[in-house]
């Protein structure tokens, strides 16, 4: 087995139009499945995270962005949109979010991993972690 690779989400509001009652430009959401936290903002816009429900798994799982219909990542970054059709449609404004993609381990894996790892060394035999998983070799 090996470790499974994952993404981090890291939601910045880049712009606003027609104004938003809840975000500003420069807030934060960040997704580090399966918690969401708001480190410069404590509310939440529940209309947005129905927008982001059907991604948000996809894209924590390493699918690419333009696969689910999404802009293709420059720079490990892609973007969202917020459904509200604005005040001239009886809304409020809508924003649009930059959506980070940030490659971390799946630790949980790694830390049950880590007792098997320490017993073949134990039996003399020595690991490598690659980018595919573990290699274990013979020590000398």
């Amino acid at each position: 087995m090996m470790s499974q690779l994952r993404n981090r989400l890291v939601l910045t509001v880049k712009e606003i139009h027609e104004g938003c009652p809840i975000y500003k430009v420069g807030d934060r959401m960040v997704i580090d499945e399966p918690g969401i936290s708001t480190p410069d903002n404590p509310t939440m816009c529940l209309p947005f995270l129905g927008d982001l429900m059907p991604f948000f798994r996809a894209l924590t799982r390493g699918v690419a962005p333009e696969e689910l219909g999404l802009p293709p990542a420059r720079d490990n970054k892609t973007y969202l949109q917020c459904h509200d059709p604005g005040r001239a449609y009886g809304g409020g404004g809508w924003c649009l979010f930059e959506v980070a993609l940030v490659p971390v381990e799946d630790l949980s894996f790694d830390l049950g991993i880590r007792a098997v790892l320490d017993t073949l060394s134990g039996l003399g035999l020595s690991y490598e972690r690659t980018r595919a998983g573990y290699m274990v070799r013979r020590t000398k």
